[in-house]
């Protein structure tokens, strides 16, 4: 089983305090249901929660309405190794969870639990099951065994089957408000100042916002939005530009590109000046950029995105967007 890596201060995230509420009141009535699908937005710790769930059914040392983190259970699934736990995730080397693995859960599950009161599955990304997998969890989640729990946890739910939405529970983690994550993002001893800049960069996405505030990511979105503001002024080279996001190698450039020709977009449609610095200098620069142009660039930034893991040479797909970019 992978290892889930769990701690309760990492799993603990103030935007989650509502919805683990809900959680914990049901419990306490005994209506906690058995099959459960979590949902946020991107990198709001979706996962975690499920982790905390999943710790918290097993847990027999209670602390309120937490895990204690020191039983013999909570050590086991800390360490990736609780024989009444289970963890359905893409193995290495592939994007979806098989059937094969679902199949083998479903045996499993029926089993009478080893050490802890139930049997937990947690499934992660939901989405990623292939049609075959998700067919063989329906029936599952529509009888899951009297002390079984199947939590899943998902960014993208609207890709799952509606089968699967509907023999679930459905619970969604609010958006957490900006003012939340600078307050805790200030209080792990961030200054105030580039805590907002982090929290801008982000889309006011709480845990990418922390890592833009680890190392020099900030640095590094500055210096890719300085070739993407020349190239719109027809200032630079654009192969120089592209080799520059190449050397780089970070996985984020092309999210930044999506993002930023979002903000033009947003700004041709409404007439207004964009929050982020950089869309803003390229609006001005180029104010009447059509509407459907930006778009379409934006969707070649998400392939991009998509195409990382694959064979595609990243220096010629940035030239190819650039020369697009520079063109119009």
């Amino acid at each position: 089983m992978p290892t889930p890596m769990f701690t309760l201060k990492n799993n603990n995230y103030p935007w989650h305090a509502m919805l683990w509420q809900q959680l914990m009141k049901q419990h306490a009535n005994q209506h906690l249901p058995h099959a459960i699908l979590l949902s946020s937005q991107p990198h709001a710790g979706i996962e975690k929660l499920a982790e905390r769930l999943a710790v918290r059914l097993i847990c027999t040392e209670l602390n309120d309405d937490s895990a204690c983190g020191e039983c013999r259970n909570c050590k086991l699934f800390a360490g990736g190794s609780h024989p009444d736990v289970f963890i359905l995730e893409p193995e290495e080397d592939s994007k979806v969870i098989k059937i094969d693995q679902i199949r083998e859960f479903v045996h499993k599950i029926t089993l009478t639990a080893s050490m802890a009161s139930c049997k937990i599955a947690l499934v992660r990304p939901a989405e990623a099951m292939n049609q075959a997998a998700a067919n063989a969890l329906l029936k599952t989640l529509e009888e899951p065994a009297g002390d079984a729990y199947i939590i899943l946890s998902s960014t993208e739910p609207a890709r799952l089957l509606a089968t699967i939405r509907s023999r679930c529970q459905q619970y969604a983690v609010e958006t957490a408000a900006n003012t939340l994550v600078e307050d805790w993002l200030t209080q792990s001893g961030n200054q105030t100042e580039k805590v907002r800049t982090a929290i801008l960069a982000a889309r006011g996405l709480p845990l990418l916002a922390a890592e833009y505030l680890q190392g020099d990511l900030l640095d590094v979105r500055r210096n890719v939005g300085i070739g993407y503001l020349k190239t719109a002024r027809g200032q630079a080279d654009l192969m120089a530009v592209a080799n520059n996001w190449v050397t780089l190698k970070q996985p984020l450039v092309w999210l930044w590109l999506s993002q930023w020709m979002g903000d033009v977009a947003r700004a041709s449609l409404t007439g207004e000046a964009c929050k982020d610095p950089v869309s803003e200098a390229v609006r001005s620069a180029r104010p009447n950029f059509p509407l459907e142009t930006s778009l379409q660039l934006q969707s070649m930034a998400m392939q991009g995105w998509r195409s990382q893991e694959g064979p595609l040479r990243q220096d010629l797909l940035f030239e190819q967007w650039l020369l697009q970019w520079a063109q119009i």
